[in-house]
């Protein structure tokens, strides 16, 4: 009986087309990026459970994780957009418009942007202008990070909670901006005399129509 040994690398289909065939093939493959998300309920996603990855080393992928939640969160505060001259102005207040670590920022962002943190967006209308260069939040901020975890880290850096801060967080995350309790029982009130005024009406029209139906009653005698 023969043996036959498949040489490594080797496949026994593509091998065997013309070459322009394997172009055409080749022509017809689509780029797709994919999103790992976490399905773990929110109890377990502490960072003493879920601490950041140890590739290259835990330290560096902690500041990796701050430095583009900061970035993220810039963006995000800014409108969902914010320029190139933005950016690296607030980087400087933080001492991380050249340098993050042993990386160069600018190498940083590269990688961010490579990886769909964020997006950089070009324009220039024309050769003589110069050109317009700014930052969004890319799609896997949005996963990962999101205007949910934006509006946490503002909590967490301003100490605490108030109806004033939940307001501007609303305002700047263009979110729906969050009742207080007086408001919730303004609307609750509204709510139950609607359902009220709702039943009155429809015993006023069953009164009706019996009072119709006694009148036919005693026209018929």
């Amino acid at each position: 009986m023969n043996k036959y040994v498949l040489a490594e690398g080797w496949n026994p289909v593509t091998d065997n087309l013309t070459s322009a065939k394997q172009s055409q093939m080749a022509g017809n493959k689509t780029s797709e990026t994919w999103i790992v998300v976490t399905i773990l309920p929110k109890e377990f996603r502490d960072p003493v459970i879920l601490p950041p990855a140890s590739a290259p080393t835990a330290e560096k992928e902690a500041t990796k994780m701050g430095f583009y939640t900061f970035v993220i969160c810039l963006i995000a505060l800014t409108g969902g957009e914010i320029t190139e001259q933005q950016l690296f102005r607030h980087l400087g207040r933080m001492n991380a418009d050249k340098m993050l670590g042993d990386q160069k920022t600018e190498d940083v962002l590269q990688n961010l942007e490579r990886q769909g943190y964020i997006v950089k967006k070009t324009e220039q209308i024309s050769a003589a202008e110069e050109k317009s260069i700014s930052y969004l939040v890319g799609p896997r901020g949005k996963t990962e990070i999101g205007n949910k975890g934006v509006a946490n880290v503002v909590r967490t850096v301003w100490g605490e909670s108030s109806p004033e801060l939940e307001r501007k967080i609303s305002v700047s995350l263009d979110l729906e901006e969050p009742q207080d309790e007086e408001g919730q029982e303004n609307q609750d009130l509204e709510a139950e005399e609607e359902e009220e005024e709702a039943e009155r009406s429809t015993m006023r029209r069953s009164g009706r129509r019996s009072t119709r139906g006694q009148v036919i009653d005693e026209d018929d005698e």
